[in-house]
């Protein structure tokens, strides 16, 4: 029995994975409510404020491809606890942090573990998933990215609207995405590895040769391609939109 099919699985699987996708979601949103702060407090050219915005996202790509390969051959647990330690001590160190280039590099680390989270929650959770129920589970736990996102903004909006300073603000902000991480690695701490995976290693299985799998997969592989760098696109949209909205007001003004 797999864990999609027992008291494990299910829902319950697809929850501690969309845990995961809640923080990526949330640390890939929240520099775009901070930066039009960082970049009247630490002075910011554009140069460095298109760093910040996207730096995240080429260190998804290197996490993305390192972890591709590590959860093949470590397994899907230890790298879903792996991933983790990234967002927390990231985060964490985020709060703190006394100039762009520090930022910089937890920006690219956060975008590490948040590449390897994508491509090992959902290998996991796929592999478990009973086939009747894999597209529902995996589409409960990818809609918690958004969410994520959309925590960040709001918990932003509550703190300004309490007074607080931006000088505060803006680190609060990066290094609330500890305290979630915190409690995924906990909650993870539980989780089985797949039976899939134990199953490739099993005496007397044959290795299945990349070209094989190449061979069944690449037209998946170029389609799942084209929907996550759509997907990205439009996160970069997103995260420079309030500032492209702070220009067009202060261009306004001045007319």
């Amino acid at each position: 029995m797999g864990l999609g099919t027992g008291y494990r699985g299910g829902v319950s699987l697809s929850v501690l994975i969309g845990l995961g996708t809640f923080l990526d979601g949330y640390d890939l949103l929240n520099i775009s409510v901070v930066l039009p702060f960082l970049a009247r407090l630490m002075h910011l050219g554009p140069e460095m404020q298109g760093l910040l915005g996207t730096f995240t996202y080429i260190g998804g790509v290197f996490g993305a491809l390192v972890f591709g390969v590590f959860s093949d051959l470590r397994g899907r647990r230890v790298a879903l606890l792996s991933d983790i330690i990234f967002f927390l001590i990231s985060s964490l160190i985020s709060a703190f942090v006394a100039s762009p280039g520090q930022l910089l590099v937890l920006r690219f680390l956060v975008g590490f573990g948040i590449g390897a989270d994508i491509v090992s929650g959902p290998a996991l959770l796929s592999e478990e998933s009973p086939a009747s129920r894999r597209g529902f589970l995996l589409g409960l736990s990818l809609i918690m990215m958004p969410l994520g996102g959309l925590i960040s903004a709001l918990l932003a909006y509550l703190l300004f609207a309490v007074g607080l300073p931006p000088s505060v603000l803006w680190r609060i902000i990066l290094g609330a995405g500890a305290v979630p991480a915190a409690i995924v690695i906990l909650l993870r701490s539980r989780l089985p590895e797949s039976s899939r995976w134990l199953l490739r290693g099993a005496p007397g299985r044959r290795r299945i040769s990349f070209k094989e799998v190449w061979k069944g997969y690449w037209r998946m592989f170029i389609y799942s391609s084209a929907a996550w760098v759509g997907a990205g696109t439009t996160s970069i949209f997103t995260i420079f939109t309030p500032m492209l909205v702070a220009l067009r007001a202060a261009a306004t003004a001045i007319c």
